[in-house]
């Protein structure tokens, strides 16, 4: 990936962040072993994480329908104690998969951000040039 970033920038640049990921098990010194991640090297492999990300997405969005109408419910029904613990817990719920989905928009953006660059960057670059 870096490779691929590099190749995409005319103008001299700078990544850094925290490379100490390993490719092969031999490469770890101490700690807890790990395995190989030998599936991401399979050609199939981004084709099923995309297929999971579908239907992650959509238990999701399920779920939060679920939760909506569990809400809906609640408040029809008669304000007892038993009740209003159950309607506070599932606004908490909904609100958890609210974030969920907030964060993986996030990371969404941010790859995005990674494989295109910052446009806009690239025209404040050439015209600071000028």
């Amino acid at each position: 990936m870096l490779r691929r970033l590099g190749r995409e920038q005319v103008t001299p640049w700078l990544f850094c962040g925290d490379f100490n990921e390993i490719l092969y098990s031999f490469e770890k010194e101490r700690g807890l072993p790990r395995d190989e991640a030998w599936w991401t090297m399979e050609t199939s492999c981004e084709e099923e994480v995309k297929r999971w990300e579908i239907r992650i997405t959509k238990l999701r969005k399920g779920l939060s329908r679920k939760l909506l109408a569990r809400i809906k419910e609640l408040d029809r029904i008669e304000r007892t104690d038993k009740n209003l613990a159950g309607l506070i817990d599932t606004k908490i719920h909904l609100n958890l998969e609210i974030e969920k989905e907030e964060r993986y928009w996030e990371q969404q953006e941010r790859m995005n951000w990674l494989k295109q660059g910052d446009k806009n960057t690239k025209i404040f670059h050439n015209l600071a040039s000028q």
